[in-house]
């Protein structure tokens, strides 16, 4: 049996040229969501990739999940569906 391909990004425990981490996401914040939208593009332009959105870096090299609270889900799920991210 395989493990969850989720949290295994989530334990991975770096960032790599295809695998960001994002938090806070104060998508309310321009800065916020120009680094986001970075990202995408980023990732679009070199072939593809995973942002992990609700994973702080706790220490250098030591990444913890820490979620996003309803409010931030909700914002988050809205700037995708409307093309603002």
């Amino acid at each position: 049996m395989q493990g969850d391909p989720d949290a295994a990004l989530v334990n991975l425990g770096f960032e790599s040229r295809d695998l960001a981490y994002k938090v806070p996401l104060d998508l309310t914040s321009p800065a916020t969501c120009g680094a986001l939208e970075q990202d995408v593009l980023a990732f679009f332009n070199s072939g593809g990739g995973n942002i992990v959105v609700g994973v702080a870096d706790s220490k250098v090299g030591l990444f913890a999940p820490v979620g996003l609270d309803d409010s931030q889900l909700r914002a988050l799920a809205y700037k995708v569906r409307t093309n603002h991210i």
